[in-house]
């Protein structure tokens, strides 16, 4: 009895101190002029000034408003003094604290808010409480310069010169967990679009960079935009709403570095994979995967053209992009995040391809077959998700339109109808991404918890979805607002309940502050029997009948909770609706399919179809989904959220508690705009007046008086501490008053001393201080000690190593002696050996030089001897065979004419006396510009007669020419008067009759060759004069101007022969003619002294490369067969030389491979200038090319050619040079013998020695006449060469007399 009267006092009292605290939120003492608040409607307040108020006579008062024209000028307005509350002065405008106020009423914090919002400062203090505004802009609060700024924080207590932001509350956390060994937690709550995610995002950021250095702090941030990928979405007020809850444990080593961390979550929103409300969205990595990927994985992953229109789960909110984002560069940043938590590419090509394969899902359609039955309407949709989540097709389609029901041990197949085939789809699709999500929760938590066995110490971090209200609300919104109901109580519970507890049991002297507690609503919700039923339990109930319905469970709503007050309905509308009065404000719920989200089944048919799938990935998620239905069979989803969350606040309970309550300023989510009605309503929602009320009243740092004194006992002096020997009262009394702390600022409890906000800072900064004291003597202590002990072990060990370092040195340097020693007798003996082995080499040259010099010698003399020997052989034996040859030419030439020996002589004597002129006056030849090679060829083609003619004729006429003076070729004055001379004989010496039957035949065969000769000389200058007008057309395209490539080609060319131009003719008008290619004309252009047109002899190139510079010289043999193959042999070239021919056939045939060469090169260069010159003249068409970069290309082409011809043509040139050489050598050698048969090859009637024979021997005279001609047409050739070599192009020969050897 006696204890119930003082209950009953203390709670009278303590309603008489309420009173007394907050009776000056009231007008009580304002006078006319004071600044007030008049409430103009429920939810919003006006600044005025008092103009009359008597609060002791009436209960009215007159309030001036303000108004533009300045404080108290608008209207006059006559309200109750209830109506009115007192306004603090300006000078407390967009204080950093709402304790610092003077007056705490609803208007005064929200103009607070309201003016630091304005410039910015979206963190605000409301005693242990950060309120933090959404700016829903970037704000320049978050740079490296302020974090460090925050690090810098000396003490837990000390808060001057740091303003109220994210970082001080997370620093507070972590240096509470340092100091004092506690975990802690940051609980984030508001509502949806109030800012949650970005402040966790922002917090663990300040503590990777305050606790980082392990590289586990990276991975820890990598995880937002991996969750938030895969758990947030946009809805009607949040465009990035946490469509999931989690709570981050963050695990710190003994060092109190991050080692680890671990999330969990809580009920992901299935549902919004399949159904969206008008302008919200899906997940967002749906749509980050469909714009991010390329055309390659695009392809990979089969989507269409265009994704946002063409899947039924993206298009059906008519909402696909978000203002801001960019879903293709956060899909980059999405694959950056899941490699830096240990997901390899294999792993995230497969989780893309589930992603599509759940898109194409969305797609499948059914048809009705029967009224009983569908079917899949085949097509791309089912094709495409059988084959991205690798599952049997046939075996799909069958899955999703029948279902097969064990009982008794028999399997019945039940068709599904339209409706039931859909539920089917949606719920495999729903499956499998709630699969994915946990799949990948684990993946994040497997990389993070390495460091998780070693920690004593975390710091969780809650970032769960706020409170929401939407015009359709069902089983998710109902257990987020749960969640809600439950922090909040969380929150009353660790502010108001445990707090005014406190007080009550330490005897401290209190004013309990009121507030509403939402115990009721929780009850509401979560009550079970015996003691009462809630709305989840008699949905539990509900879901145990198999014939129960979503209007059967709200029909049990209404019947079981109507008595309770924050339950309501509308008896009067039909529909299954229900109320739940929530502390942030009522709700309305749909009981539409509460009953299937609450069982959250999968068919055992789907389920067999996912454990079938070939992919890696899908094998797994279907063994999290099987596990999951295993426990759902004795939870449902209502009961496993409801023990999940039991589990949150008790491991909450386990830590020290840091809030952070996000506002969110207007529900456009627009910068700037400040709603006051809509951000009053959240802090009534969250009490932040009443924390506010309780943290200025309170003792927010409480201590145990024996903590307490073994903390601060140390700054007592010795004299106090000598006092205080009662115990940790007495010390902790003697600490107060040695520092002499204020008795308002603390109050003494039973067990434990509470302080005001910054009491301790004082002592705190002198403990601090002395203990950095403390700490400098004692580590300069023990650095004496141990440097002592160091210097001692240093001068021993430098001494040790004195002695070594020499005993070692001497050894080296004994050792470097011995090694000289040796070096010097190695190197003197090497000396020796070189200088010997030099000596021998020399002398053994020197030797083999001389031995070689003398056998050169000895065997020059010996080859001269043999030589002199075998010409004088050779002498004896052609003395020999022509005196038989001229005895058995005398006895034919008597046989034949009948007379004797001496008629014969005679005629003899007069043949060498008048014989010229009896001879055939010599064909004229053709000038040197018109005499072709073609005459030289007909001398080779001639016969051995023919031959032998043409050499006694040549020999005649190059020593008549020698004697008159003029050319071998033009008509001979002396013989012609020789002839004239011996027409004049007598008719019996007449040539005629004194020729024999063989000379006869010979003059005979001397004529033909004439004709033939005439012949060739008429068709070579027909050919010339063609040559000479194509040529002059040439020249006139070079000279009409019209193309300088042409004309730059004929300079060019003219440059490089290194002659004068002939003069061009005057221009005329195009003909055939002047189709004549550059090339050609180039070619063509000689000087008027040299041979116009001739065939150029040319290289026998190899096929596999025509313009190949390496060539093989195919020539025909002659006698100096061996030496032209030697020849061959030095320079690299091999020559083949038939025996059968020749030396004018074989140096014929040698250059004739260079001729056919030009002419197959010009013909190529004719073709291609010519089809240039087409085009250029649009004769013919040829797209995308440029005549006059071909024409270009051309003439680089031809330069090349004709420098690589020029090289050849000189190496050619050299050949022949050594053939000729080593031919004249040979004949040197044969002239002895051959100067005989050189004589008899003047004719039949030569002069010859009486002794002689006059037939000589036909071999040895053809013999030396095709050594002769040989000799003339190898040194023609080689001139021949040596003017192409000077014009750059053209061959020509000019007619050359044999020369006699």
């Amino acid at each position: 009895m006696t204890q119930g009267k003082m209950q009953s006092k203390q709670k009278a009292s303590q309603g008489k101190q309420s009173k007394q605290q907050w009776k000056h939120d009231t007008l009580e003492g304002l006078t006319k002029g004071s600044r007030v608040w008049f409430k103009a409607s429920p939810v919003s307040w006006q600044l005025g000034t008092l103009t009359s108020v008597n609060t002791s006579l009436t209960t009215e008062c007159i309030v001036a408003l303000d108004a533009t024209s300045g404080p108290g000028s608008g209207e006059l307005v006559t309200t109750q003094i209830t109506e009115c509350v007192p306004a603090n002065p300006s000078i407390l405008d967009a204080v950093p604290d709402l304790t610092s106020l003077s007056y705490l009423n609803e208007p005064s914090i929200l103009h607070d808010l309201h003016q630091r919002y304005g410039q910015d400062l979206i963190y605000t203090h409301a005693g242990p409480v950060l309120i933090a505004v959404n700016p829903f802009k970037r704000v320049p609060l978050y740079a490296a310069d302020q974090m460090q700024h925050y690090k810098a924080r000396a003490n837990l207590e000390q808060m001057e010169g740091f303003t109220p932001h994210v970082f001080l509350t997370a620093d507070k956390a972590y240096k509470a967990m340092c100091q004092h060994g506690q975990s802690q937690s940051l609980v984030i709550s508001g509502e949806s679009g109030a800012g949650k995610t970005e402040t966790t995002k922002v917090a663990m950021q300040y503590l990777a960079g305050l606790a980082g250095g392990t590289g586990v702090e990276g991975q820890v941030l990598q995880t937002n935009p991996l969750l938030e990928a895969f758990g947030n979405a946009r809805t009607l007020r949040n465009n990035n709403s946490s469509r999931f809850g989690k709570l981050i444990e963050i695990y710190f080593s003994k060092s109190q570095n991050i080692c680890g961390a671990l999330i969990q979550t809580y009920l992901l929103e299935k549902s919004r994979v399949t159904h969206q409300l008008h302008s919200e969205r899906n997940y967002h990595v749906f749509y980050q995967l469909c714009k991010g990927v390329s055309a390659e994985e695009a392809e990979r992953y089969r989507l269409p053209a265009d994704p946002m229109h063409d899947f039924n789960y993206l298009n059906q909110s008519g909402c696909s992009s978000i203002e801001g984002v960019d879903d293709a560069t956060d899909f980059a940043t999405l694959k950056t995040a899941m490699t830096a938590v240990g997901i390899n590419h294999q792993q995230q090509t497969e989780a893309f391809e589930v992603l599509a394969g759940i898109l194409w899902l969305g797609n499948i359609q059914f048809r009705a077959t029967t009224d009983d039955s569908v079917s899949v309407d085949p097509g791309a949709a089912v094709a495409n998700a059988a084959a991205l989540l690798q599952m049997s097709e046939p075996a799909l389609m069958s899955a999703l339109t029948s279902r097969n029901i064990v009982a008794r041990g028999e399997t019945i197949v039940t068709q599904l109808k339209m409706d039931g085939a859909v539920d089917a789809r949606d719920a495999l699709a729903k499956a499998t991404y709630a699969g994915l999500f946990k799949w990948l929760v684990d993946r994040i938590n497997a990389a993070l918890s390495v460091g998780k066995k070693k920690t004593e110490t975390s710091l969780s971090i809650l970032d769960i979805y706020g409170f929401e209200c939407f015009k359709e609300n069902s089983f998710e919104q109902l257990c987020i607002n749960y969640a809600n109901e439950r922090l909040q109580q969380q929150f009353n519970k660790h502010l108001f309940k445990l707090e005014q507890e406190v007080y009550a049991s330490e005897g401290v002297d209190w004013t309990t502050v009121e507030f509403e507690d939402n115990q009721e609503c929780l009850d509401l919700i979560e009550a079970r029997p015996p003691k009462s039923v809630g709305i989840l339990s008699l949905l539990d109930e509900e879901c145990m009948f198999p014939k129960a319905t979503d209007s059967t469970f709200g029909a049990k709503l209404r019947e079981n909770l109507h008595s309770n007050g924050r339950f309501k309905y509308d008896p009067k509308k039909p529909t299954d609706d229900f109320i739940v009065e929530h502390y942030a404000g009522p709700v309305t719920y749909s009981c539409t399919r509460f009953l299937d989200k609450n069982k959250d089944t999968l068919s055992s048919d789907l389920m067999e179809v996912m454990k079938g799938s070939g992919q890696e990935l899908m094998q797994q998620l279907a063994s999290t989904v099987a596990a999951a239905q295993v426990s759902r069979s004795s939870q449902t989803v209502g009961t496993r959220f409801r023990d999940q969350l039991k589990d949150l606040i008790t491991r909450l309970d386990q830590t020290a508690l840091h809030f952070v309550r996000c506002v969110k300023p207007n529900a456009a989510q627009v910068p700037s705009t400040f709603d006051a009605s809509l951000v009053l309503h959240q802090l009534r929602c969250c009490g932040v007046l009443e924390v506010t009320r309780i943290a200025r009243a309170g003792y927010p740092t409480r201590y145990l008086h024996q903590e307490f004194a073994d903390r601060y006992g140390i700054l007592l002096t010795p004299k106090a501490r000598g006092k205080a020997k009662g115990g940790a009262l007495d010390m902790c009394k003697a600490l107060l008053e040695e520092f002499r702390v204020e008795g308002s600022m603390y109050q003494m409890g039973k067990t434990r001393l509470f302080f005001r906000a910054g009491v301790l800072g004082h002592l705190e900064d002198t403990w601090a201080r002395i203990q950095r004291s403390v700490l400098v003597i004692q580590s300069t202590w023990r650095m004496l000690k141990y440097r002592r002990a160091f210097l001692r072990q240093r001068r021993a060990a430098v001494a040790i190593q004195a002695q070594v370092k020499g005993r070692q040195a001497r050894a080296a340097y004994a050792q470097l002696r011995r090694r000289h020693a040796a070096a010097v007798a190695v190197q003197t003996a090497y000396r020796g050996h070189k200088v010997r082995q030099e000596y021998l080499l020399q002398r053994d040259a020197a030797i083999a030089v001389q031995m070689g010099f003398r056998r050169r010698q000895l065997s020059e003399r010996v080859a001269v001897r043999r030589e002199k020997r075998w010409a004088a052989e050779a002498v004896q034996q052609a003395l020999r065979e022509a005196k038989a040859q001229e005895q058995e030419q005398f006895e034919l030439i008597k046989a034949d004419f009948g007379v004797d020996t001496a008629t014969v002589r005679e005629v003899l004597t007069m043949w060498r006396e008048h014989g010229d002129a009896f001879q055939t006056p010599p064909t004229p030849q053709p000038q040197p510009q018109q005499a072709p090679q073609a005459a030289e060829a007909s001398f080779a083609d001639l016969s051995p007669p023919g031959a032998l003619l043409r050499q006694a004729s040549a020999q005649q006429e190059q020593q008549a020419a020698t004697q008159a003076g003029t050319p071998p070729w033009q008509p001979n004055p002396v013989a012609q008067t020789q002839a004239v001379a011996a027409s004049q004989l007598p008719p019996d010496l007449e040539r005629p009759n004194l020729l024999s039957s063989s000379s006869h035949v010979q003059l005979k065969a001397w004529e033909e060759y004439t004709s033939k000769l005439e012949e060739k000389y008429v068709a070579l200058m027909t050919e010339h004069e063609s040559f000479q007008r194509e040529l002059a057309a040439v020249r006139g395209i070079l000279d009409d101007g019209t193309d300088p490539q042409i004309h730059e080609m004929y300079e060019h060319a003219r440059e490089e022969t290194g002659r004068p131009a002939p003069p061009r003719p005057v221009q005329a008008a195009r003909t055939p003619s002047a189709h004549l290619p550059v090339a050609a004309a180039i070619a063509a252009y000689t000087p008027s002294s040299t041979p116009a047109a001739a065939p150029t002899p040319s290289y026998q190139e190899y096929e596999s490369e025509p313009e190949d510079s390496e060539a093989v010289l195919d020539t025909p043999g002659t006698t100096s067969q061996g030496s032209a193959q030697r020849i061959g042999a030095e320079r690299g070239v091999h020559l083949s030389i038939p025996s059968d021919r020749g030396p004018v056939a074989s140096g014929a045939r040698y250059v004739n491979k260079l001729s056919e060469e030009f002419n197959r090169k010009r013909g190529l260069f004719d073709d291609d200038v010519a089809f240039i010159r087409e085009v250029k003249e649009q004769e013919t068409a040829a797209a995308g090319m440029d005549p006059d970069t071909e024409l270009q290309t051309l003439h680089k082409r031809f330069t090349n050619w004709k420098h690589e011809f020029k090289a050849r043509m000189k190496e050619t040139e050299k050949v022949m040079k050594q053939v000729d050489k080593e031919e004249r050598r040979r004949s040197k050698q044969q002239a002895p013998s051959s100067s005989l048969f050189t004589k008899a090859a003047k004719g039949p009637f030569a002069a010859t020695p009486p002794d002689m024979p006059r037939r000589q021997d036909a071999a040895s005279v053809s013999s030396t006449q095709e050594s002769d001609s040989s000799k003339a047409s190898i040194g023609g050739m080689i001139r021949r060469l040596s003017m192409t070599k000077k014009s750059g192009l053209t061959v020509s020969t000019p007619p050359v007399a044999p020369r006699r050897l």
